[in-house]
């Protein structure tokens, strides 16, 4: 590993400790978890779906050395703007005004 790499990936690891994600998981799985959920998690996001894709999220959250909610609110969060940013660069094409000017009046 080349130190360039060495630095970047302890800095990644930094700011993931930083931004508290493991400290959620691991609250959130113990004694305290209900009162975290109600207090600050209040919202869940599931659904059901087949066997396959649950073992493919188990094993790229294995890989990555991530909880299933750590991925799942990166990948949700990430396809929310995008899909935002979507929308609003196809109505600006399609209408030629910025949806949220549109809105606006």
């Amino acid at each position: 590993m080349k130190l360039h790499q060495f630095a970047a990936m302890r800095g990644f690891e930094s700011a993931r400790a930083v931004a508290g994600t493991v400290l959620i998981d691991h609250l959130a799985e113990g004694n305290q978890g209900g009162e975290l959920r109600a207090n600050f998690l209040n919202k869940r996001i599931q659904f059901d779906t087949n066997a396959m894709l649950f073992e493919e999220l188990e094993k790229v959250c294995s890989m990555l050395d991530c909880s299933k909610r750590e991925f799942l609110e990166i990948v949700v969060s990430e396809a929310c703007a995008n899909a935002q940013a979507v929308f609003a660069e196809s109505f600006e094409e399609a209408g030629g005004v910025d949806h949220l000017e549109a809105q606006a009046c």
